[in-house]
């Protein structure tokens, strides 16, 4: 299952098996980025209807950036990803 409604992930309370489409994902990132828990990592892929394929050069993990960066890291991440990248699993604690 995939969910296009970032409340979902909230809803969940921030559910790591959670797949997110491309919006829903952006808008899950940008909340976490402007509340209390910490985004750890992106993982994007594939989705095949059911499942979905991860695909390695989509994995961003946060810990090798500095936090102020995480605003643009994460924007330019989003942004440079290819179109059939249209699901997300993002963890944040």
């Amino acid at each position: 299952m995939r969910f296009d409604d970032a409340d979902c992930y909230f809803d969940q309370f921030g559910s790591g098996w959670m797949k997110l489409s491309k919006g829903a994902a952006e808008n899950a990132v940008a909340r976490i980025l402007e509340g209390p828990s910490e985004l750890l990592e992106i993982e994007g892929g594939i989705w095949r209807n059911p499942g979905f394929e991860a695909r390695l050069d989509a994995i961003i993990a946060m810990r090798h950036f500095d936090k102020s960066e995480y605003a643009n890291i994460v924007r330019e991440y989003f942004r440079e990803l290819p179109d059939t990248y249209d699901t997300f699993i993002v963890t944040s604690r």
